[in-house]
């Protein structure tokens, strides 16, 4: 049995159901949105897509194509070869995130849930790229708002810094005349 564009299939004969429009229009989101966030859009910053990332781009796309293929453990390889690839946050972030989702759908719940708040700790609005049940989706939501309650009270304990004291500046001696320069 394996999956193609949401239908089960084996040995070629359809075994599932015709996806509904709204399957459909949420499939068109999240390959546009996964898309965007392998290279295709503003997301990520100019700098760092100036940089190579395509090893990084190739090794996600293959991961995607071996999760789809239910072949989890050989994509989370690609994962961690894209990691030794990855070229900044913005990287790291989404292969954490492809790492979390593969890692929940093995029933590793521990290194999911450490996978996404690595991610979530780098980009806090981050977003899972591939479709997950709810479950995962749910409990993905309730890491970022810890994340997030983790970072409100880092700052709050983090020693305030107070502005410097802005104090008159030094007077310095008059300036020499031309004369008295010369020796004149």
């Amino acid at each position: 049995w394996f999956r193609v564009a949401g239908t089960a299939k084996a040995g070629g004969y359809s075994m599932g159901r015709q996806r509904s429009f709204v399957e459909r229009q949420r499939q068109r989101a999240v390959v546009s949105l996964t898309a965007l966030m392998l290279g295709g859009g503003g997301l990520v910053p100019q700098g760092a897509r100036a940089q190579d990332s395509g090893g990084v781009r190739a090794a996600l796309r293959s991961a995607h194509r071996l999760y789809d293929a239910l072949e989890y453990e050989r994509a989370l390889e690609q994962l961690s070869a894209a990691r030794r690839l990855s070229t900044g946050d913005a990287d790291d972030v989404l292969l954490s995130l492809y790492e979390g989702v593969i890692l929940a759908d093995l029933g590793k719940n521990e290194a999911s849930t450490a996978a996404f708040k690595a991610a979530l700790q780098l980009e806090p609005r981050a977003v899972l790229p591939l479709k997950v049940s709810p479950k995962v989706e749910r409990r993905f939501e309730d890491l970022r708002q810890q994340v997030q309650r983790e970072q409100v009270a880092r700052l709050a304990q983090a020693p305030s810094v107070e502005a410097p004291r802005v104090s008159e500046p030094p007077t310095l001696p008059p300036l020499a005349s031309r004369e008295e320069f010369s020796g004149s």
